[in-house]
């Protein structure tokens, strides 16, 4: 009989501690995001500063942000971080927004979202990154 309540007692805490595992990977996940958004805004804002020191300031194109135009050109290694919530395959895929508000999720490629140029005129919203996903609780693609 003894055995049979430690039996249940470990089932019990074993389900809490599962969960909390789940909600452990989901927060590590998140720090991921922001992190990793943190280091692309850095790159596009350095880049931007670099060319404005040549005479031409101007946010990086789409093809040199992501890594299509040889590496990305925003990152020291010319590797773009990779999205922990993607899950198609290719979680370093950069899709083009335009007039898309920031934090729209665009298709279903995931990644991240990046917008090169102001979508529309008077607005100051050039240069802007986010993740290209949403898993609901954790609303990624508003960081």
């Amino acid at each position: 009989m003894e055995v049979v309540i430690v039996m249940i007692l470990v089932s019990i805490l074993s389900v809490y501690a599962i969960i909390k595992l789940q909600d452990l990977i989901m927060s590590a996940r998140a720090a991921m995001v922001k992190s990793s958004l943190g280091v692309m805004r850095q790159g596009v804002w350095d880049f931007y500063a670099a060319q404005a020191a040549n005479g031409s300031a101007r946010f990086p194109t789409l093809e040199e942000f992501s890594e299509e135009g040889g590496g990305s050109h925003i990152t020291m290694d010319g590797l773009l971080p990779v999205n922990p919530f993607d899950y198609d395959g290719n979680a370093q895929n950069v899709v083009l927004a335009t007039t898309e508000p920031q934090g729209t999720v665009i298709g279903s490629s995931g990644g991240w979202a990046y917008r090169p140029q102001a979508s529309g005129p008077g607005k100051a919203d050039a240069g802007q990154v986010w993740a290209n996903t949403s898993t609901g609780e954790i609303e990624e693609n508003r960081f």
